[in-house]
């Protein structure tokens, strides 16, 4: 039985919240008008890339060879039945559905075997972006101290 949302990509991206993934809670909002940079899968971001707080147009990115505590591994469209907002726990709980529901395409493991201090984050629709025909989820790993490592698998 469908439930209304699938996954399909586009290429308009206004303004975006951070949120928390699975399973961790809230993590910021992020204000945002104008134009956003979607980020891509398998591009990192540094440390001090303003998770926390608001994010730039053109977020930060580095070699993911460098130290880095983002590693973008999925962009997911809720596609859902209206084009009325939903509202933010839908939407919040169908963008950590759909990035948990990424996470063994990008990395053969299952989320519950991600390793220790390793989350999963989004940027996904605010209220004002989905007016505007938003509706991307971007799927970030997050670990709690700056790191080499990659989770998304070559290929």
């Amino acid at each position: 039985m469908s439930d209304g949302w699938s996954s399909r990509a586009t290429r308009s991206r206004p303004g975006r919240t951070w949120w928390a993934g699975w399973p961790v809670a809230l993590l910021v909002l992020l204000s945002g008008c104008g134009g956003y940079r979607e980020l891509d899968a398998g591009e990192c971001l540094p440390d001090g890339a303003g998770v926390v707080g608001t994010r730039a147009q053109a977020p930060p990115t580095v070699p993911c060879s460098e130290p880095h505590r983002y590693e973008v591994f999925a962009r997911r469209d809720l596609d859902p039945p209206s084009s009325e907002w939903p509202g933010d726990d839908l939407v919040e709980l169908n963008a950590r559905r759909l990035c948990g529901l990424a996470v063994p395409d990008a990395t053969g493991l299952d989320p519950a075997d991600l390793p220790d201090g390793v989350t999963v984050v989004q940027v996904r629709p605010t209220e004002s972006s989905w007016r505007g025909g938003d509706r991307e989820v971007e799927c970030l790993f997050r670990w709690d101290r700056p790191t080499t490592d990659r989770l998304l698998r070559a290929g």
